[in-house]
């Protein structure tokens, strides 16, 4: 619900409920048009024309509170949980990578599981590395 339409059941309900005489009623009827009198000076006309039917009004401070604000806040969350995330990451030292590398590879490569877990595995990979 805009302004306007505020205004306008505001109006519907004061009217309604009116139990005033026509002197009374003449008087309140000077007085609303003596008020919009005044707001037409003070607005003028071509931005009382306009009143009411613009959504968008942006003071800096409304800007700072709606957007910036809110957005500096959910990019200082971001770069928090991305820092905890780092920080509570287990480090691996070179030598276990290194071994996850060789292991890795092993894996990956043609030799059989047999082969792998054969107490002569070195007399067997000097066999392969003949046979190349």
């Amino acid at each position: 619900m805009n302004e306007q339409e505020f205004g306008f059941k505001i109006k519907a309900v004061l009217d309604s409920s009116l139990d005033l005489g026509p002197v009374q009623l003449s008087r309140l009827r000077a007085a609303r048009e003596q008020a919009l009198s005044d707001n037409r000076q003070r607005l003028g006309v071509a931005e009382l024309a306009t009143a009411g039917t613009s959504q968008v009004h942006f003071s800096a401070s409304s800007v700072l509170l709606r957007v910036i604000l809110p957005a500096a806040i959910l990019i200082a969350c971001a770069l928090g949980w991305q820092r905890w995330q780092q920080e509570s990451a287990p480090s691996v030292s070179p030598e276990d990578q290194m071994m996850g590398r060789i292991d890795a590879d092993l894996l990956k490569s043609d030799i059989p599981i047999d082969a792998l877990l054969d107490r002569d595995f070195r007399a067997y990979m000097q066999k392969v590395q003949h046979r190349e």
